[in-house]
């Protein structure tokens, strides 16, 4: 039960790293695509 429990708490850890890494890529994108139509302007 304990490694089934462990198991899952990896999982679920894992889970939330990807999403944060996904949430922060896409800001670093928005902003790079801030700064890049404002230099162009």
């Amino acid at each position: 039960m304990s490694g089934l429990t462990r198991s899952l708490i990896r999982e679920v850890s894992s889970i939330q790293a990807l999403s944060a890494y996904k949430s922060i890529s896409f800001g670093l994108d928005l902003m790079l695509n801030d700064i890049s139509l404002t230099s162009s302007v």
